[in-house]
């Protein structure tokens, strides 16, 4: 069920527009989006193979992981394309930053900033995740402190987490220190989270000694580097989460909502586990298209 996006473009059905045309099916094949040779003749014939720009009123992007292996360089560097016409076009992206964790007293939202930074075209391609031509001095000094570094973060980064930290404490929701961090990275694209509530993945895993046990995502991601078996995955406080302000109604206007690629489990399924966003999705299916990189 939730790899139901992923394969839903070639499993749709047949439908008809009101003058009994098919409408254009889309489908995800090598992480190229291909459309049937029927309606590709049909749009040659007609002279349309390129939308009209008035049509293209809004574009919402599901994007959930923004780095190296999950997102492909090339649709990194046509994201930050559309971002420099978001005020054409009203782009939107919708963030899953949910899987966020605390370190060294900090609020660490990562797969969220990596998009802010391959938006904002500062982001370091060679790791896949934070900023380019960073410095650790901070992770330096707290090896030299006994402190674990496994999850690394370096000196400019921090300046996002304590920025959002201290705002999260006066009690801003996170949909609102996002967009003020967006407006002071001067970015035109809307940036926001998928809920305010608190939804973080906990993934169940094969222990060494038999048992299993529970670590909270990072843990898995990066401690452990996904090597423990994975018997179970679960959004906890997902059934109770609710959409963050504009979510759904992005979503029911859109004239395009691209899922971009990523794990279908622990990536976009958070998105599609808070009550309403699949619901909406599968209203608009003939909107939607996702680009797997399976």
């Amino acid at each position: 069920d939730q790899v139901e996006v992923l394969r839903r473009g070639n499993q749709r059905e047949e439908r008809e527009d009101d003058d009994g045309v098919q409408p254009p099916v889309q489908a995800a094949c090598h992480g190229r989006l291909v459309q049937p040779p029927r309606q590709q003749e049909r749009d040659h014939q007609r002279g349309d193979e390129q939308p009209d720009d008035d049509r293209l009123e809004r574009h919402v992007i599901a994007k959930r992981r923004g780095t190296q292996h999950a997102a492909p360089h090339e649709l990194r560097k046509h994201l930050g394309r559309i971002a420099e016409h978001a005020d054409r076009y009203g782009i939107l992206l919708t963030s899953r930053p949910r899987d966020d964790l605390e370190r060294h007293g900090l609020s660490i939202w990562p797969d969220h900033d990596t998009v802010l930074y391959t938006l904002a075209g500062l982001d370091d391609r060679e790791r896949g995740w934070g900023l380019a031509n960073e410095t650790w001095t901070v992770m330096e000094a707290l090896t030299g402190l006994g402190e674990e570094t496994w999850f690394r973060l370096g000196d400019r980064d921090l300046a996002t987490h304590l920025y959002r930290t201290r705002r999260l404490v006066e009690g801003a929701a996170l949909s609102t220190v996002t967009s003020e961090i967006t407006r002071a990275w001067d970015l035109a694209v809307r940036l926001i989270p998928m809920t305010d509530d608190r939804v973080r993945t906990r993934i169940t895993v094969a222990a060494t000694d038999g048992t299993d046990a529970e670590l909270a995502m990072q843990e898995w991601f990066v401690r452990e580097r996904c090597a423990p078996p994975v018997r179970s995955v679960r959004f906890e406080g997902a059934e109770t989460a609710r959409p963050a302000p504009g979510v759904l109604e992005a979503l029911r206007t859109a004239t395009t909502i691209v899922i971009c690629p990523s794990n279908p489990v622990i990536s976009v399924g958070p998105i599609l586990a808070v009550p309403g966003i699949r619901d909406v999705l599968r209203e608009r299916r003939d909107r939607v298209v996702a680009v797997s990189p399976i």
